[in-house]
């Protein structure tokens, strides 16, 4: 099982894992260049397998458990090798995960099961005990910036995708054509600045009040811009107390935005929730610097 925060190549990693199990040159494998790889780069091996989220679904049922298993019962096709991917098992339902465990806890021969998921907790402790657990860290800033300028990204983008994507190649690089998201940053920087006394409020919160579908989206950037301006604030200071003091107000804000999205699930109006959102924000503004 490869487990880790979004985005940080546990996909990638499993599929160069089955190359590697497939790959036609023996001395250079993943060669990604044989016949093999390139049927198991675009899916189309029939001795691999892949179970993952369906677009529009909120879980991986027993159904597509039980047809996958029903294809291993046979035996495999071309090379004495089969892997299978699942993908999201974090989404798998209990009964899928369950129809899994004996497949899992005693494969053939022949048969290789790579799992990936963010979310360790909604994985059964009886396939997780029976799995080989790979931790998947959030990349280093000094790496992540390497990989974005390698991928032709301008340097002050990538250093800007840096404090965004939270350690994740993946979302930096849906970030850099979402032209949403930069449009929603741009409207809640501009919220911030400008909330400098309470009569700034109804302003700040106008511009924000379009954002109800897209309130998670909005959370989150909030939080990563709380964890950058605190990471500015204590980097600058080697006072124990201006560090306390800033991590208290970091705390604070933290608090603030989970308190928002607690709200959402409530009766409260989105209005009602960014309004006590920049309140807290306001409040805390000249000490936070935001």
């Amino acid at each position: 099982m490869l487990s880790g925060p979004f985005g940080v190549g546990k996909r990638t990693l499993a599929k160069l894992l089955c190359l590697s199990l497939f790959c036609l040159e023996a001395q250079a494998a993943p060669c990604g260049n044989c016949k093999a790889c390139k049927r198991l780069d675009s899916e189309t091996h029939p001795n691999l397998h892949v179970i993952r989220l369906n677009p529009g679904e909120k879980s991986i049922k027993i159904d597509q458990v039980r047809e996958m298993l029903s294809q291993l019962k046979r035996y495999p096709l071309e090379q004495n090798r089969r892997a299978v991917i699942l993908e999201d098992f974090d989404y798998f339902t209990p009964p899928a995960q369950n129809a899994l465990l004996k497949a899992i806890e005693e494969p053939d021969e022949a048969t290789v099961f790579v799992l990936t998921a963010v979310n360790e907790k909604a994985v059964l402790p009886t396939i997780l005990s029976r799995c080989r657990l790979q931790r998947m860290p959030a990349w280093p800033d000094d790496v992540l910036e390497a990989f974005l300028t390698d991928k032709g990204l301008p340097a002050q983008t990538a250093r800007d995708l840096i404090t965004l994507a939270s350690g994740s190649p993946g979302t930096a690089l849906m970030l850099v054509d979402d032209e949403d998201f930069w449009q929603l940053k741009s409207k809640a920087d501009s919220a911030l600045s400008g909330l400098a006394e309470l009569s700034g409020l109804p302003a700040a919160s106008d511009l924000l009040k379009d954002y109800r579908q897209d309130a998670s989206q909005l959370l989150d950037y909030l939080e990563s811009r709380a964890h950058v301006v605190f990471s500015a604030a204590s980097s600058q200071t080697h006072d124990p107390e201006e560090w306390l003091t800033a991590s208290r107000k970091h705390r604070e804000m933290l608090e603030s935005i989970f308190a928002a999205r607690r709200l959402r699930a409530s009766n409260v109006t989105w209005q009602g929730i960014t309004d006590h959102l920049l309140l807290n924000i306001l409040e805390e503004q000249h000490s936070c610097h935001w």
